[in-house]
């Protein structure tokens, strides 16, 4: 049991699936890991399972989470969900959303730090524009990174970002 896990860090692991004979007693653990996570990190590992809807409405407390390097995440998945989220990283990966993305933050409104460094979005149910994202009245916002989106940027508003202190734009064609 790891009722006191605060922090986990996935590198390069793959989802074995559970087996039909530990199924309850394995969802139970799960329940109680994710449930009072304050910081999940998780570079180049399948997100599937982890970051589904069912997983966030788990993770109440959870306060970071950095995704790198996924191979092809929803980002819909994160709309409603991860109410004290105070930093959001999601870096070098391969995403799509499929919610309307302006919709997408309406629950974080305690989020510190957003950064959408080096994704591609353009396969299937791309992104299609990113200022989508960042339109949000979050009063707490401070830092703002977004690089490497091409022509998917068409304007962005930070209205209601009292707080922002920090905005990095890098490698972008408008």
């Amino acid at each position: 049991w790891c009722q006191s896990l605060r922090f986990l860090w996935l590198d390069h692991c793959q989802d074995t699936g559970i087996t039909a004979d530990g199924a309850r007693q394995e969802e139970e653990i799960i329940r109680h890991c994710f449930h009072r996570l304050w910081v999940l990190d998780m570079r180049y590992t399948c997100c599937d399972q982890i970051l589904s809807a069912q997983m966030m409405d788990l993770m109440t407390q959870l306060r970071e989470l950095n995704v790198m390097g996924a191979p092809n995440w929803d980002m819909g998945q994160l709309q409603g969900r991860l109410p004290n989220i105070r930093k959001l990283r999601i870096t070098k990966s391969k995403v799509q959303c499929s919610c309307p993305e302006e919709d997408l933050f309406s629950e974080m409104n305690k989020m510190e730090l957003l950064d959408f460094s080096g994704n591609n979005t353009n396969h299937l149910s791309p992104v299609k524009d990113i200022s989508g994202l960042i339109t949000t009245s979050n009063s707490c916002l401070e830092t703002v990174i977004v690089d490497g989106y091409g022509r998917h940027l068409r304007s962005m508003s930070f209205r209601g970002c009292t707080k922002l202190k920090n905005l990095f734009l890098g490698r972008m064609i408008c």
